[in-house]
């Protein structure tokens, strides 16, 4: 495909548009003794219902990808999520048999970028490197069925390329950023959340279209600890998340939709994490 002028003009306009400034808010230590003991009695819940489970927090659902790995976030090494690779491809569950009978696909964008902020997390560059391989072998397909959910967006190849780089692999691509639009519900929403959060954990800022889309999403579904936390992050006002955290309502988005407990659980340790891991940072 051949670009002109006016195409290059154009993106480097919306990069410097778009450019982190938005820097995370300072915190305060005081209630930071309360959420760490709260995170470890969650982090310890999850241990006792995933140790028989190979350490997949959910296990049979089509989105145990997604929760686990998000829940792993917290626990360092403890997610294996080997079980459900071959050789840079992924899959839903350890079991990967959710497709044709279950799911639509085998494998979808919401849990490749569930997937990613773990092995960030969790600074694994050999697993990330292993499924660039795989897409740039396979037309950035990345499973089979729909190929509107396995299909990889240039943006979302460029965030695969960009934690490579943050962990020491520059493959010299050009980064193409997202563009994120308003009025997203659901499941979509979650997903340019989760977007919006790794970015702001690779550049330590986010932009002016991110802190507008954080506004949006946290002011719709306030029931989302995950979303009230990247709001906390970046326009301060934790009482209300903090709150949440340390007590016994675990309160969760429309967009969690696998079976009761663990999804719940998995949810409340990914985002109570958030901030637990953020004001730990900021009070040192």
């Amino acid at each position: 495909m051949k670009y002109n002028i006016l195409y290059y003009a154009a993106i480097a306009f919306c990069i410097s548009c778009s450019s982190p400034k938005n820097k995370q808010v300072d915190s305060s230590k005081d209630r930071l003794a309360e959420l760490q003991e709260n995170q470890n009695f969650l982090i310890n819940e999850m241990m006792k219902i995933s140790d028989s489970k190979n350490t997949w927090l959910v296990d049979k659902s089509c989105d145990s990808m997604m929760w686990s790995a998000l829940a792993g976030t917290s626990l360092k090494g403890y997610f294996d999520y080997s079980l459900a690779e071959e050789d840079g491809k992924f899959y839903r569950t350890q079991y990967k048999n959710c497709y044709p009978e279950d799911s639509k696909s085998s494998w979808s964008r919401d849990m490749s970028l569930a997937l990613l902020i773990y092995l960030y997390s969790q600074k694994d560059l050999a697993a990330v490197e292993r499924h660039i391989e795989y897409g740039e072998n396979n037309g950035w397909i990345m499973g089979e069925g729909v190929k509107s959910r396995t299909y990889y967006t240039p943006a979302l190849i460029s965030l695969w390329y960009k934690v490579a780089k943050t962990l020491g692999h520059d493959y010299r691509k050009f980064i193409i950023p997202n563009v994120y639009t308003k009025g997203l519900i659901d499941y979509q929403a979650h997903l340019q959340m989760l977007d919006i959060y790794l970015n702001g954990e690779l550049d330590g800022a986010i932009s002016d279209g991110m802190l507008s889309r954080v506004r949006e999403h946290s002011s719709r579904l306030p029931s989302s600890n995950f979303y009230d936390a990247i709001r906390s992050k970046y326009l301060g006002d934790f009482s209300r998340v903090i709150g949440r955290c340390i007590s016994d309502e675990h309160l969760v988005g429309d967009y969690v939709r696998c079976d009761n407990e663990p999804c719940e659980l998995a949810e409340q340790i990914f985002a109570c994490g958030i901030i637990t891991k953020f004001m730990d940072k900021k009070g040192k």
